[in-house]
């Protein structure tokens, strides 16, 4: 493939209605990328507009109360949870019930 990284910027939004950062990447210019023949023998073009956007990654942030909520419905329990010292990240170590 005859994509250039160069010609994208990497943008970070929030979704606040999914509870989520999108990355994005932008270009940067009008431009067309080749994809190379697959198994099938395909092969194809994507064409970029100036300004669009692929959006590339979700990551997904969510509260110790939905967290736990999630955990119980899907048949786990909250062992322990790490936090960061101002309590805006953590990890937590669930086990099936």
């Amino acid at each position: 493939m005859n994509f250039n990284p160069s010609l994208f910027r990497h943008l970070i939004r929030w979704n606040a209605a999914e509870s989520r950062i999108e990355m994005h990447l932008e270009s940067l210019v009008q431009q067309e990328a080749m994809v190379p023949a697959s198994l099938d023998g395909m092969e194809f073009r994507i064409r970029f507009n100036k300004g669009e956007t692929i959006h590339t990654e979700n990551s997904y942030k969510f509260n110790t109360g939905t967290i736990d909520e999630m955990l119980t419905a899907a048949g786990f329990s909250g062992i322990k949870v790490w936090t960061d010292p101002r309590q805006t990240s953590a990890v937590t170590l669930a086990a099936a019930r």
